[in-house]
């Protein structure tokens, strides 16, 4: 898929981290409602290798449109800064068998897929989650 600041980002690269994948579009309501929620996880765990990538489904949005989304960000936190990836042809979405958006795969360094959540996350479950993606950060076994 596409990267939003150029070039292209596949989520079998990021094999190896801890990997939460979003996915969302800039016309879906709700997504605007949790992704400030994972800029703060992001921000977070960023530094301990959690990657939270944005994959946005957007298919007549343009790239400047989802750009500017992504850099107004929101209020609370500002710009987004998380990765953000542009699924336009729907593969990497056929491939995790998106059902909707938003939806959100907790995915371990392994590659496997430990939490599926179809609907919106708030900060709360998205930190109850970590752990099966992040056991030895989070200090749990």
């Amino acid at each position: 898929m596409a990267a939003l600041g150029g070039g292209r980002i596949e989520p079998a690269q990021l094999r190896g981290h801890p990997l939460v994948l979003n996915f969302w579009a800039t016309w879906c309501a709700p997504c605007k409602e949790e992704l400030p929620a994972f800029e703060q996880v992001y921000r977070q765990y960023q530094d301990q290798g959690l990657v939270v990538l944005a994959i946005s489904i957007d298919d007549t949005a343009t790239t400047a449109q989802i750009h500017r989304y992504v850099d107004e960000g929101n209020p609370r936190v500002g710009p987004y800064t998380f990765p953000v990836g542009r699924d336009r042809d729907q593969s990497v979405a056929r491939l995790y068998r998106l059902t909707g958006v938003p939806e959100t795969f907790f995915v371990d360094p392994d590659g496997v897929v430990r939490v599926i959540h179809p609907g919106v996350l708030a900060e709360p479950e998205i930190r109850s989650a970590l752990p099966a993606i992040l056991p030895v950060i989070l200090g749990t076994p």
